[in-house]
């Protein structure tokens, strides 16, 4: 083998290699370790896989999903029930993924206290627990990744209560009992109105997360009380039927309508410019699916990670829906 004849060149050599050697050591404890093993298995179970019930947050949340599959290097599976209401389906599912043995599973609860008992199983089984978009009454989940719901419903009942008189009757319209996001939104919703003044506040009315059921009641309440000044929706299903059924009726500006959700919702951003809809709480679901995949990623890896993070939200309407911020919200699939 060939030698170095020159003694101070090998010497430089030798320094330069421990130098490099140092430095890998120090990057390798510094750097993220964006990637886990290639079999690593996350199965993540939707609240539903109805096209007609997932609309376009839960696509959002999906493309968000897709991102950080590619990023982390993982492999995901989605699963759900066909209805959010079907709530023992999805423990059904929840079981399924557990016999998958998967290394981590990220939920989104269909109900707040039923998932608590199969979702204690998935700790048993030493499987890694995200919660994303609705949570738990236990506190058994790694990380809890979501909007602060019952600040946005503040939010939707602050924006109504600008739109109505004092006095004036108002209703809310939910779009599924048990599940913590209708829960902390009414909650934020009440409140806000309350706060701004607004106490006749009729009995929560609940379409099954159904759209078509949502127009149904809305259009029905709206002949039967004709003096209702103002609706606030809790979820985009439940919007969009409210909005069709004020359409149809001829009282668009008159009865105020203050929705959720909508992002990618060409729909909602037509009643909102129209003058159907005043205004929209939106929340950031993209985030909420990257963020859930990262945070079942450092919590495999045996990473500290937040119990909670928030994923904000944003009140928009005719006037500031097309800023830029608002409009990356609203359409995040066009760059």
């Amino acid at each position: 083998m060939k030698r170095f004849k020159n003694p101070k060149f090998r010497i430089w050599m030798e320094i330069a290699v421990v130098v490099l050697l140092i430095a890998g050591l120090l990057a390798y404890k510094v750097l993220p370790n964006k990637t886990v093993d290639y079999n690593t298995r996350i199965i993540i179970v939707f609240k539903s896989l109805s096209i007609s019930e997932t609309m376009g947050f839960w696509d959002t949340v999906r493309a968000g999903i897709n991102v950080a599959t590619k990023e982390f290097g993982v492999i995901t599976e989605i699963v759900g029930a066909e209805f959010e209401r079907d709530i023992d389906g999805q423990i059904n599912i929840v079981e399924e993924a557990i016999k998958k043995k998967p290394a981590a599973i990220i939920l989104a609860a269909t109900d707040y206290n039923k998932l608590v008992p199969v979702s204690e199983k998935v700790k048993q089984a030493g499987i890694k627990l995200i919660t994303i978009d609705s949570g738990l009454s236990s506190d058994i989940s790694e990380c809890f990744i979501a909007t602060d719901n019952i600040q946005a419903g503040i939010k939707a009942g602050t924006e109504l209560a600008k739109l109505v008189d004092l006095g004036s009757e108002v209703a809310i319209m939910s779009h599924l009992r048990g599940t913590a996001t209708a829960i902390d939104r009414e909650k934020g919703v009440r409140q806000g109105l309350n706060q701004s003044g607004i106490i006749n506040i009729g009995d929560t009315l609940f379409c099954d997360n159904s759209q078509e059921r949502s127009y149904e009641i809305i259009k029905q309440l709206l002949k039967d009380k004709p003096h209702i000044s103002g609706i606030a929706c809790l979820n985009e299903t439940s919007s969009l039927g409210a909005a069709k059924a004020i359409d149809e009726l001829g009282l668009s500006g008159v009865v105020k309508l203050v929705g959720f959700d909508g992002t990618g919702s060409i729909e909602e951003v037509k009643y909102i410019e129209r003058g159907v809809m005043q205004a929209t709480v939106l929340q950031n679901p993209f985030n909420m699916g990257y963020r859930g995949v990262e945070m079942a990623v450092k919590a495999i890896q045996g990473e500290k990670i937040d119990k909670i993070i928030d994923t904000g939200s944003t009140v928009i309407n005719r006037e500031n829906m097309y800023n830029t911020e608002n409009e990356q919200l609203l359409f995040p699939f066009i760059n």
